[in-house]
């Protein structure tokens, strides 16, 4: 169930963040039409050349391709999605436009306190094992037992075929009874059972022990991944801004013939690069954060 909600949450998010990188695409287009636009008023005035307003409709083109792939990629997440939560094929729905993360995880607070199923089913396994050595111990002391019955029996005829039989029967009685058991001779082998017993609370302790130990390792591994993720987001926040702002100088110098058509096209695409790469950045702290909660067994409650 936990390994199924956590898929169900990638792929919502996954969604999401194919809705973005779309929504990027057609920034580019729209990029793409402004440029072809200035290429073509440039090209008419006498100052432009025409490679690149070809150039400027091959990338028009390009990124209209993109819109349509991208678009049919967000169609088949969605049935994927769909697939998961066992929805019909033509359930439609909308998804949020942002992907909220946590941001502020500690690794001390992730590693304490752990209440996975798996630990607990392992705590529970150590409790029986260890109530099976006191039911095999039990095994070396004497036993007693009572017994007891109660009997009533009563018949009645209106006529016999033998005259010496009866015509009324009553019996009735309490009987009752005491049995002592005292083991002399299984000696051996109430110790070879209560041996095992014991071994088979080692052997769930040591399995214990190796769960979390593997558990730690792994919350270790995925607060890693959480942090370096956090960072590259933080990192690329602030890079978004700085290419916008070098887009809009390259864009104005380009509108006064103070800049070529391939240094506006390379800041077009430095944008583009730098959005695509915060989106993921984002979608991979999610996946990052909910494999901890995961681990930690909190996804479902």
């Amino acid at each position: 169930v936990i390994n199924t909600v956590a898929n169900v949450i990638t792929t919502y998010y996954d969604i999401v963040r194919q809705q973005q990188q779309l929504r990027n695409v057609e920034e580019q287009m729209q990029l793409s039409a402004d440029r072809l636009r200035l290429a073509q008023y440039r090209f008419d005035i006498g100052v432009g050349i025409k490679p690149d307003v070809l150039q400027a409709q091959i990338d028009f083109n390009n990124a209209k391709a993109s819109q349509f792939n991208q678009q049919a990629l967000i169609d088949q997440r969605r049935q994927t999605l769909n697939q998961l939560m066992n929805a019909a094929v033509s359930a439609t729905y909308k998804v949020s436009d942002t992907i909220p993360v946590k941001t502020d995880l500690v690794l001390a607070n992730i590693l304490s306190n752990l209440i996975t199923p798996e630990l607990q089913l392992s705590r529970v396994n150590i409790e029986a094992a260890r109530l099976d050595v006191q039911l095999a111990k039990s095994a070396r002391y004497p036993t007693v037992s009572l017994n007891s019955a109660y009997n009533f029996n009563r018949t009645s005829n209106n006529q016999v075929i033998n005259q010496f039989s009866p015509l009324f029967n009553l019996n009735r009685g309490f009987n009752y009874g005491i049995t002592a058991t005292i083991p002399i001779f299984n000696n051996f082998s109430v110790r070879q059972q209560i041996r095992q017993a014991e071994l088979a609370v080692r052997y769930q302790e040591l399995r214990y022990e190796s769960q979390s130990a593997v558990l730690n390792t792994n919350l270790l591994n995925a607060f890693r991944s959480y942090e370096s993720q956090r960072q590259v987001v933080e990192t690329l926040d602030s890079n978004v801004t700085v290419a916008r702002e070098n887009l809009f100088i390259e864009r104005e110098r380009y509108r006064l013939g103070r800049t070529t058509f391939i240094e506006l096209r390379q800041a077009e695409e430095n944008i583009s690069t730098t959005i695509t790469n915060l989106i993921n950045a984002r979608y991979n702290l999610k996946v990052a954060e909910t494999e901890l909660l995961r681990l930690r067994g909190e996804l479902v409650r």
